[in-house]
């Protein structure tokens, strides 16, 4: 396993929570370079904060490792654990939860994030994108990267046809044949983000796309958001998570 740009959406939203509390902060983060034209649209308004640089072209020793699988944490510690605690699904956002608390024991950084409402994404740039069209139901049907679903894409294929033969306006972020696209409109992270904050209907693997759909506004606004993971769940209002769109009611 390694980071991939889920992970560093959310490292980035705790790197700017920090700042926003201590302006005195300063943070340089690696990533892989695919990612780091789409981070860098992610730190508008904190570019005297943080840097980014290609993980690829090497690093401090004593950088800190902030993913949350870093040393095996989350599927050799905290996973096992809470299974057993909890069952299944975790929290995602309580295990995320728990990783900035152990940063801040560990490093003395301090946490941002110690509630459900802390953990609502929060970001600049959605200001500077005016959305052309409007939509009934975006389907983030992205392919997930570390297994957190099992992909059904003909079902996905199926589901789609359907909100369309019923009327429904919809946009996918994986090409579905004569269904509208973000990839059309080469649209990025913080573009989707904005299709959510005005889209009743949200259906979405859990991968990168989703993360920033994460925000106050989305969730307040949204009237139905499911989320598609094997093992996780969030605790937000108004979401739901399964582990196949079969069990999708709406």
């Amino acid at each position: 396993m390694e980071p991939h740009l889920g992970d560093n959406v959310y490292h980035l939203d705790y790197l700017r929570k920090i700042i926003d509390n201590n302006p005195e902060y300063h943070f340089t983060h690696y990533a892989r370079t695919k990612y780091l034209n789409e981070l860098q649209i992610q730190i508008y308004g904190y570019e005297n904060n943080i840097k980014l640089k290609s993980y690829e072209q090497g690093y401090p020793k004593d950088a800190i490792n902030g993913w949350i699988n870093a040393n095996n944490w989350f599927q050799g510690y905290y996973k096992p654990q809470a299974f057993q605690i909890e069952g299944c699904p975790l929290s995602y956002d309580k295990m995320y939860i728990e990783w900035y608390n152990l940063l801040e024991q560990k490093y003395n950084l301090p946490n941002p994030i110690k509630t459900t409402e802390d953990f609502k994404l929060k970001f600049n740039g959605l200001e500077n994108y005016d959305l052309e069209k409007e939509y009934d139901v975006l389907i983030i049907n992205s392919i997930p990267q570390s297994g957190q679903y099992y992909y059904e894409e003909d079902l996905f294929r199926e589901l789609t046809y359907h909100l369309v033969n019923q009327g429904y306006k919809v946009i996918t972020t994986k090409k579905i044949d004569n269904i509208e696209c973000t990839l059309d409109y080469n649209y990025n992270l913080i573009q989707i983000a904005k299709i959510s904050t005005k889209t009743p209907i949200i259906i979405a693997v859990h991968t990168g796309p989703l993360a920033l759909c994460l925000n106050k506004i989305t969730l307040e606004n949204c009237q139905f958001l499911h989320i598609l993971d094997t093992a996780h769940s969030f605790s937000f209002d108004k979401l739901t998570c399964s582990p196949t769109l079969q069990s999708i009611q709406f």
